[in-house]
């Protein structure tokens, strides 16, 4: 048996472990988790267990010859190169799927359905889904605390918006001046936060 320590960056440490236990020959016992290095924060370090899969190969015998039989591994055949991914933005944009994408993305162009609102008071991160354009209207269920309506509106919300929520509470407004404006545009809330501000 055969006690490994590894170290190298994090891809070297997981191409050997994976070569390790691909190699016939050998029988992997014991594979560590991947631990940091102190001092850097490129090297890595693992440590592994190996043994050979015949326990006795290699070993010499009375005679003093190993009894190891030589084994003739198959060349490995050669990977056929397909077209290289840095060329792909050189591709021309009259293709079909272009043509199709840009269809669909219509007039306005393609929007991501996601983003991310940052609150500097608690330090957090909020991912939230943007206002349909097609949305129908109804009533909103403003009861309960403020925190508890974010959380039952967060998806209809978009970014400045709820960003204009969060701002309204950090600036001290109460909870029922900031619900108030919960549903109005962005660009209203902000001019009636400002107006509540100017009030006290």
């Amino acid at each position: 048996m055969l006690k490994i320590r590894l170290m190298g960056t994090k891809s070297d440490i997981r191409w050997f472990q994976n070569f390790l236990q691909i190699d016939s020959d050998i029988e992997v016992l014991e594979l560590s988790d991947i631990y940091p290095n102190k001092g850097t924060d490129r090297y890595y370090r693992s440590y592994a267990e190996v043994e050979r899969k015949d326990g006795n190969a290699g070993r010499p015998t009375e005679n003093g010859k190993s009894n190891r039989k030589k084994q003739i591994k198959a060349p490995v055949p050669p990977i056929k190169a397909k077209y290289p991914i840095m060329d792909w933005k050189n591709l021309p944009f009259n293709t079909a799927v272009w043509k199709e994408s840009e269809r669909l993305a219509g007039k306005e162009g393609y929007k991501h359905p996601v983003r991310v609102v940052y609150n500097p008071k608690t330090m957090t991160y909020r991912t939230i889904l943007n206002k349909s354009k097609f949305q129908v209207k109804e009533e909103w269920d403003l009861s309960g605390t403020i925190e508890q309506c974010i959380i039952r509106y967060a998806s209809k919300l978009d970014g400045d918006q709820m960003n204009e929520i969060l701002l309204g509470l950090e600036e001290g407004l109460t909870d029922e001046q900031v619900k108030s404006y919960f549903k109005l545009p962005a660009d209203q809330m902000k001019q009636y936060r400002r107006e509540q501000l100017e009030k006290e």
